[in-house]
């Protein structure tokens, strides 16, 4: 949700963990060295296969 724009707020109330765990994730995919990335595009492909 993080990498599609999501508000901090509405990932917050649909995740159920506080914003302040959200801006630490939203940090690391910025930040990091590439591990929540590198999930996140795993997960995407993942979905696409699965859509085929």
């Amino acid at each position: 949700m993080l990498s599609e724009g999501a508000p901090y707020q509405t990932i917050a109330q649909q995740v159920g963990v506080s914003t302040a765990t959200i801006s630490r994730v939203n940090k690391c995919l910025l930040y990091g060295a590439g591990g929540y990335r590198n999930a996140i595009n795993q997960m995407q492909e993942g979905r696409k296969k699965n859509a085929e």
